[in-house]
């Protein structure tokens, strides 16, 4: 069974993975990092409501590369709960603290996790802005 810092863990490396990406700075065939992370049933609800497929986030992502500033862009992950926790799942909350050039943005992110003896993947996640 996973600990809530085996959850925090997880979360900050893949926030890691969409820094390096978003800023260019890692290779494109680093997409197989998040490719492994989505359960094929991921889904994903966007804090205006919106939902999507994993096929849809991959996409989304993929097209995202490179589009920010390395030195500014940055994710900050904070205040890592685990909610709940069933026989081969998990529900943990956090908060992502996004800045780029503009304004940091921050958002209450739920994400229920599949859990095995060796991997954990997200299945599903539910972004919420905080004002």
């Amino acid at each position: 069974m996973s600990t809530r810092e085996t959850f925090e863990r997880e979360i900050e490396s893949l926030h890691d993975f969409f820094v390096g990406w978003y800023a260019g700075t890692l290779d494109q065939d680093a997409i197989g990092r998040l490719e492994t992370a989505l359960g094929s049933e991921f889904q994903m609800v966007t804090p205006d409501g919106t939902r999507h497929d994993r096929a849809a986030v991959i996409a989304g992502i993929r097209e995202g590369y490179d589009r920010d500033e390395p030195e500014v862009f940055d994710i900050d992950i904070r205040n890592v709960e685990l909610i709940e926790r069933f026989d081969e799942h998990a529900l943990v909350r956090y908060e992502e603290w996004q800045t780029t050039t503009d304004e940091t943005t921050g958002r209450i992110s739920t994400v229920l996790f599949g859990e095995t003896a060796d991997s954990l993947v997200w299945i599903d996640l539910h972004e919420t802005m905080i004002e």
